[in-house]
């Protein structure tokens, strides 16, 4: 009997972790803020190379998953567009980095956007 009553409280407590992990509000390492930041550095600098490079590991790791791009879009388009976007959003800025980067570079998308 007491075997049985250690499985439940274990079951609960693990119930009870689960549930309260998945509530958890999501972080991210990088925010739109500092990407954006790094972005208004000089090109030969490495806040613009880690800004430029997290925007492309965004763009290659949805390229054909969250959008796809055309043959034509090269890699300055793709940072033009998120610097853009962020310019012209700053309410995004807020956002988890990546979130930002994929929302941006959904408006050069071939693909239909979901509502």
């Amino acid at each position: 009997m007491k075997r049985v009553i250690v499985c439940i409280i274990f079951v609960f407590a693990l119930h009870i972790a689960c549930v309260h992990d998945a509530k958890a509000q999501y972080r991210s390492f990088v925010s739109g803020n500092e990407l954006f930041d790094g972005l208004q550095y000089a090109q030969d600098t490495w806040q613009y190379r880690y800004a430029a490079g997290y925007i492309f590991g965004v763009a290659d790791t949805g390229n054909g998953t969250w959008f796809t791009f055309s043959p034509k879009v090269d890699r300055h388009k793709v940072l033009d567009t998120v610097t853009k976007y962020l310019v012209a959003h700053p309410q995004e800025r807020n956002l988890p980095a990546a979130m930002a980067v994929v929302r941006a570079l959904r408006t050069i998308s071939t693909t239909p956007q979901k509502k």
